[in-house]
């Protein structure tokens, strides 16, 4: 889904790795944070020059379906809320890699 929305702008992304990780090690009550949750999962491995999206599963209370931060440290992230099918997940994914918090 993701390649057939960029594809018009004869974009292409190819996945290289994807794991499953453990579950969020804070509080319920602290997910409500979107740049919290990222902190939280971009701390789980060095950096590097890969885009890191998360597909995390839905969070109560988390105010986006997704959100990116493409100026966040220690490195750009994104993350997409599970919608509960692949149509959907990949318009949000391709939504959050064309996203910027540039004005």
């Amino acid at each position: 889904m993701v390649n057939t929305i960029w594809s018009k702008a004869k974009i292409a992304f190819v996945i290289s790795d994807c794991l499953m990780e453990k579950p969020l090690d804070m509080a319920k009550s602290a997910r409500s944070n979107d740049q919290r949750l990222l902190g939280v999962l971009t701390s789980r491995h060095d950096p590097d020059n890969a885009i890191h999206i998360y597909l995390v599963n839905s969070i109560e209370n988390l105010s986006a379906g997704g959100g990116s931060y493409p100026n966040s440290e220690p490195e750009p992230a994104s993350f997409v809320q599970w919608y509960g099918n692949d149509h959907a997940n990949g318009r949000a994914w391709a939504h959050e890699l064309g996203s910027s918090d540039e004005p």
